[in-house]
């Protein structure tokens, strides 16, 4: 196990791991880090989602010159995934905070956090050493003429690569969900043409997560002045189908859900925290089964906060 902590002694936060009993520091305020000739003001857990296997632990630092994304390997050894002393591919500016951080394989994704008008703000995947852009303000949106304004989340899996940007058309921002392929970045899904069209809102894809061959992701809504409504609902979209799973006002364990938080894909279950009218809240995971013809996604109570019992929902996505 391996958890952030600030211990009384320094003062400043750590990233340390328990094995067997034993703990051992992965980085702290007493480290030095590779490239770095600084002490480290903090590190800390770079993401909750796939941030940890058997192979590797993602963590951030941040503070005396030592902002950065690190890996710790499994021999002790720690790598340099990025920091700010690093351009940005493809760009003159360099990169500035990571957040995001999440990794498959030898694959690690992150987001490069600069500012509202770097070209460099955006998605990076980095394999084996070298850095690669997704998508930043450099990047053309896929079947339009336009560039990216914003990309501001991504979800990496063994099978995908998922992006959430922005962009203007000269009449209203446009916000869509975006796929790295081989052939490059095609368009995925376009919320307004999935959700009933509201010209008082726009629908922006948000909390993405990725598993195997399966995405999930929220949609919000929000105004033309910027105030973000109410509209959550929770899709997965699987073998090129999206289907709405959960939403505000939906029975489930037969209490009404007021608000729920997808968390993370934990061996092909998608954990979510659910909140109820009553004000009692559980946790939820929901999982594909295969049945003929379809794929059937149940969800059972994993934690109740009273006693939850178990509960059945299905939604069958034709293959």
């Amino acid at each position: 196990m391996a958890f952030t902590g600030a211990p009384t002694s320094n003062g400043g936060e750590g990233v340390y791991l328990s094995q067997s009993g034993n703990l051992s520091v992965i980085a702290d305020s007493s480290t030095t880090l590779p490239g770095s000739t600084a002490k480290l003001a903090s590190a800390y857990f770079a993401d909750s989602r796939n941030n940890i296997n058997s192979e590797r632990l993602l963590f951030n630092t941040f503070g005396n010159g030592t902002n950065g994304l690190y890996s710790r390997e499994k021999n002790g050894s720690l790598i340099r995934i990025a920091d700010n002393s690093m351009l940005a591919p493809g760009t003159n500016t360099p990169f500035r905070s990571f957040v995001d951080a999440q990794m498959s394989g030898n694959q690690i994704a992150f987001m490069n956090n600069a500012g509202g008008n770097d070209v460099g703000r955006g998605a990076y995947l980095s394999v084996n050493g070298v850095i690669t852009t997704i998508a930043n303000g450099t990047t053309q949106v896929p079947e339009t003429d336009f560039l990216f304004k914003t990309v501001y989340e991504a979800a990496l899996s063994e099978k995908r690569q998922v992006i959430a940007g922005r962009y203007s058309d000269g009449k209203r921002l446009r916000y869509g969900l975006y796929e790295n392929t081989s052939n490059g970045l095609i368009p995925l899904l376009d919320p307004n043409t999935l959700l009933p069209p509201d010209a008082n809102y726009t629908y922006l894809p948000a909390r993405l997560l990725a598993s195997d061959d399966t995405l999930a992701f929220s949609v919000y809504s929000q105004t033309p002045e910027g105030e973000i409504g109410f509209y959550e609902p929770l899709f997965v979209n699987r073998g090129g189908i999206t289907e709405k799973l959960l939403q505000r006002g939906d029975t489930l364990d037969g209490k009404t859900v007021s608000f729920f938080y997808p968390l993370q894909f934990d061996s092909g279950r998608l954990l979510m925290q659910v909140s109820f009218t009553d004000n009692s809240r559980g946790y939820f995971s929901a999982q594909a089964v295969p049945e003929p013809g379809a794929v059937a996604w149940l969800i059972v109570v994993s934690m109740g906060s009273a006693g939850s019992v178990w509960w059945k929902r299905f939604r069958k996505l034709q293959r």
